[in-house]
């Protein structure tokens, strides 16, 4: 989580509290659990 959270932060040069808010979201939107949002961010570099 906290590696997806810094890639994040330094791509769209958010806080870690936006981050957390960026990956909520998208979770909430897609359905898709946290770490699942996570995991994915981490092996692809962005989201969609």
């Amino acid at each position: 989580m906290a590696m997806a959270m810094g890639i994040l932060m330094g791509s769209r040069h958010l806080t870690q509290e936006e981050g957390f808010d960026v990956l909520r979201r998208y979770s909430q939107k897609t359905n898709i659990k946290l770490r699942g949002v996570a995991r994915r961010l981490c092996e692809r570099g962005s989201l969609p």
